[in-house]
């Protein structure tokens, strides 16, 4: 009888005694955790500072981590720790029967038949945003599309999840967001100060996240008056009563939810379509064909959601976006259970991690990866691709519970601008990507628009 091989330790990446590969992460995660790929193979032993963390990229490893049969993992407490900082206790930063009990009352907002009746104000909004971009387009004067886009996604969350209107003007607003999300995002720094330090940036997220909570408040507040109102997630959360005890949610649980799917339900999908815009910007060809597409379908009335099918190509494209530029560019789990995983122990205590980033460019399972080829994710050309090759969303019993409504967002959205304009990329104004919570465009994204 054979015996047991026993797991050996992961091959590791050369760093320093005091900080292990901290400054090379730190300089350039993408580039850092694609050389550990590339250099010491699919399961890579890193050191940031005092964290011990194995890089996996084989997808199938990959595919068991976000399944999680065995329950070897679970989502990180620092994670839990930074968001909920920010949006409190929602279905992002909860675990458990908690997150179970949440996640079964909300999934049925995002099933088919529900987003149908989101399409009309998705369109509605949309029209209202190329409006507002037209005079840009005629003055030929640049413009930072991203701000449009961030504008176009939080006001498309707050109507159709929040029944509400959010005001495209409101710069200290717009500002308190952009603040929470930077400041969730400092939580993977080594040394982290508590909010109620005062320090300048702790005050200005305590002054951003006031404004936040005062207007959330006030939207749960007139929800309550008209509780008979409205088919949106709020309303369904405010009419939501435990099945035992008969009481409904307290106003902070349902200010948790509501921050969670006003702050994370736009910001994911408007960096997707800035960067699938920024890719289509260098490539008319396939602008043209997406206009193409829309015309042929649609003719000049806006789409819906039972065109989506016929939107083929249309998919194909905000598909290829999200592999070069997936919005969430890398995952990790804290691990529960020592274990093996490809013949390497994997201690209980470490984290593991796994990018987007890495694997959607992974040359053994992308033709000339590097290259913007929407037809890829053709049906004929996706047969057996794999969780763990291509996962924007993640993947298993955490899979974003947005996904499919992001899709049908931009799906809408992009034959909407690409009938209304042309678009061509600033040569003077270098577009780099910023790797916070999620993957943003350094300075924006300048282009010029023209009217077809």
């Amino acid at each position: 009888m054979t015996a047991a091989v026993a797991p050996i330790p992961a091959p590791a990446m050369p760093g320093g005694w005091l900080l292990g590969n901290l400054t090379q992460f730190a300089a350039d995660p993408l580039a850092f955790l694609t050389r550990c790929q590339r250099e010491r193979g699919e399961i890579v032993r890193i050191r940031l500072g005092w964290q011990r963390i194995i890089v996996v990229s084989q997808p199938d490893h990959i595919a068991s981590i976000l399944v999680n049969r065995d329950g070897h993992y679970r989502k990180r407490r620092i994670e839990f720790k930074a968001l909920g900082t920010v949006i409190g206790a929602g279905l992002l930063t909860t675990d458990g029967e908690v997150w179970k009990q949440q996640r079964k009352l909300m999934q049925p907002l995002f099933a088919q038949q529900q987003l149908a009746r989101y399409g009309p104000d998705m369109t509605t909004l949309t029209a209202r945003q190329i409006e507002r971009w037209r005079p840009a387009a005629r003055s030929q004067e640049p413009l930072d599309i991203t701000l449009g886009i961030t504008d176009l996604t939080l006001a498309i969350v707050a109507k159709t999840l929040l029944g509400t209107e959010f005001s495209a003007t409101s710069t200290e607003l717009k500002q308190a967001i952009v603040t929470a999300i930077q400041y969730a995002d400092q939580f993977d720094q080594l040394i982290t100060l508590p909010p109620w330090i005062p320090t300048p940036k702790n005050r200005r997220f305590l002054k951003a996240r006031a404004l936040l909570d005062s207007l959330v408040f006030q939207m749960i507040e007139q929800r309550r008056q008209r509780l008979d109102e409205g088919h949106d997630l709020l309303a369904v959360l405010v009419r939501a009563t435990d099945a035992e005890t008969g009481q409904g949610m307290t106003n902070q649980t349902l200010r948790d939810q509501v921050m969670t799917f006003f702050l994370a339900g736009h910001e994911t999908t408007a960096q997707a379509l800035s960067w699938t815009l920024y890719l289509l910007a260098q490539h008319p060809e396939v602008q043209e064909r997406v206009r193409a597409e829309a015309e042929r379908v649609l003719g000049d009335r806006p789409p819906t959601c039972a065109d989506l099918h016929d939107l083929e190509y249309t998919k194909q494209v905000v598909l290829e976006g999200m592999r070069l530029y997936p919005p969430v560019w890398a995952l990790a789990r804290e691990v529960v259970h020592d274990h093996e995983l490809g013949g390497c122990r994997v201690p209980a205590g470490c984290e593991v991690m796994f990018s987007q980033w890495v694997m959607h460019r992974h040359p053994d399972y992308w033709e000339e990866p590097e290259r913007f080829d929407p037809e890829r994710f053709s049906s004929a050309r996706s047969v057996g691709r794999s969780l763990g090759v291509y996962f924007p969303f993640g993947g298993g019993p955490r899979v974003c519970i947005g996904q499919t409504f992001s899709m049908v967002e931009l799906q809408l959205i992009l034959p909407m601008i690409l009938r209304a304009f042309r678009l061509e990329l600033v040569a003077d104004h270098p577009v780099t990507p910023a790797t916070t919570i999620t993957l943003r465009p350094t300075r924006g994204i300048h282009v010029r628009l023209f009217e077809r």
